[in-house]
């Protein structure tokens, strides 16, 4: 791109006409041609499939409306290339098929190559720029903990019962793991930036539900290693549920951008963070995916209390539900590109 895009502008807290929208989980089933494309593949298979993977991401930002490409991938793709043996039930989630207690259980990730085990990475990346050159991409992984809590809980969890555990018994072991994965993470974006993503985002879903405490001592410094690893041209986004309670940790991480959820209000997050990050959110999926009157004065709430930021990206507050109709996002967007800034 020839010019700083919208979103570059809104993460480094420059002046901009409007405020820049994309959705998290905008490519995906709910897109029009998504089952014919698939063609009844499984989400591994489609996922490696790049020229597949680059179609998904350019018709959602088509159908969508949103101002950048978000790459095809799960969050888990550079674990299971890895070696790793873990597999996606497409109604529970990641699933590992190994007990993990400590580092040793998960060396194959020491190997990790992203040139080598995540080249269609790298080629989705390049065929989303050839067709849609003007529109930024985002590159993206799973944060530290989210990522490692598949592998030591075995499948989704809320409670993190065997990470907390391990987090108390053997300490030591944890940090190794997590710098395992960080030390993968960070070579996954790295090789996602030199094939031409803009913007980076963090996934952590799951590291605030820990609570502020559990978050600082345990899992930070690892967040903040990956951010530092990343060049500081390159804007960096970091999503954590629980945004309300670890907001405050949320602040010298590194990233300069801070996806919240529904745990507190957009304008909220912007003095609570003393109008120093980009502030993204946070519409709740489940309003989009209802439509209708609601969605939208949702959605003008949102943009009312942010009418004055330039540090400011329309999004959500959680990635869309299946099945959300491309229709309700692209009312949204609409509704974004229409509403100008009062300075």
């Amino acid at each position: 791109m020839d010019q700083e895009s919208l979103m570059h502008r809104a993460c480094f807290l420059k002046e901009v006409p409007r405020h820049p929208v994309w959705f998290m989980g905008q490519a995906g089933r709910h897109l029009k041609n998504y089952s014919s494309i698939r063609n009844g593949r499984s989400i591994i298979e489609l996922q490696t499939d790049y020229l597949s993977s680059a179609r998904i991401s350019t018709e959602a930002v088509l159908e969508t409306g949103s101002d950048a490409a978000v790459i095809y991938a799960d969050i888990t793709i550079p674990i299971i290339r890895s070696g790793f043996p873990l597999h996606i039930d497409e109604q529970i989630g990641p699933i590992s098929d190994r007990v993990v207690s400590s580092h040793e259980d998960i060396s194959e990730l020491k190997h990790f190559d992203p040139a080598k085990d995540t080249d269609f990475i790298i080629k989705e990346i390049k065929a989303i720029k050839e067709a849609m050159p003007d529109v930024p991409v985002i590159g993206f992984a799973g944060g530290p903990f989210t990522t490692l809590s598949y592998l030591l809980e075995g499948k989704p969890s809320r409670s993190f019962d065997k990470s907390i555990a391990i987090m108390d018994s053997s300490k030591r072991d944890f940090k190794s793991m997590m710098e395992i994965v960080a030390d993968l993470t960070i070579k996954y974006l790295k090789a996602q930036i030199s094939a031409g993503a803009e913007v980076i985002q963090l996934f952590d879903s799951w590291s605030g539900l820990l609570g502020h405490t559990m978050y600082h001592e345990h899992i930070k410094k690892h967040v903040q290693n990956i951010f530092s690893s990343i060049p500081s041209s390159i804007p960096k986004i970091y999503f954590s549920v629980n945004s309300r309670e670890c907001i405050s940790e949320f602040t010298d991480i590194g990233c300069n951008a801070l996806s919240i959820d529904s745990s507190l209000s957009t304008k909220e997050a912007e003095s609570l963070t003393s109008h120093k990050f980009c502030i993204q959110g946070n519409l709740a999926p489940k309003l989009l995916f209802d439509g209708g009157s609601a969605m939208e004065r949702a959605s003008l709430e949102i943009l009312r209390d942010m009418e004055s930021s330039n540090a400011f990206i329309f999004n959500l507050a959680g990635r869309v539900l299946p099945d959300t109709k491309p229709s309700n996002m692209l009312e949204v967007s609409t509704l974004v590109k229409r509403t100008k800034r009062h300075f």
